[in-house]
């Protein structure tokens, strides 16, 4: 069983998002709506891994769900497996349906928020997910989320 975002549905490149989000960020009906397009989000990127994708696919998904804060760059993932750092981000675009860039990212910013119900401060939570510096997370959990980080913190408590 493979959970891949469904080609036809063009996701705005800015946002970063599944074609799922996307579509809740557009018609921004309301939190219920978000939640459960972030629910079938935080699913579908975790079922990334059990799909049968080719070895070397299954190998960069391992490694970047046990790495996510290390440094995840093209050309370090590339060098993991032996293959132009090109030939890798098409292969992982082709089979999984995200650039790698959407995926580390997304998987990031689930990890923070899933972390963001406990007592460490949102700072090192930052750093704890493999982002280099807060206003690059906040950006991108604002814009996942639609909310700040801190706000995400009050309104889980």
């Amino acid at each position: 069983h493979r959970c891949r975002p469904p080609r036809a549905c063009a996701v705005p490149r800015s946002l970063g998002l599944s074609p799922v989000v996307a579509k809740a960020h557009v018609g921004d009906q309301g939190h219920a709506q978000l939640d459960d397009a972030l629910h079938s989000l935080a699913h579908e990127l975790g079922e990334l891994h059990a799909s049968s994708y080719d070895e070397k696919i299954q190998y960069i998904l391992s490694y970047i769900n046990e790495h996510l804060d290390a440094d995840l760059s093209i050309d370090t993932l590339a060098g993991k497996i032996y293959l132009s750092k090109y030939y890798l981000m098409r292969k992982f675009k082709r089979e999984t349906g995200y650039s790698i860039h959407q995926y580390i990212t997304s998987k990031r910013l689930l990890a923070a928020r899933h972390l963001l119900a406990g007592k460490e401060s949102v700072t090192d939570i930052c750093y704890s997910c493999g982002f280099r510096d807060y206003s690059t997370f906040s950006r991108a959990f604002r814009s996942m989320f639609h909310m700040t980080p801190k706000e995400w913190r009050e309104k889980m408590l």
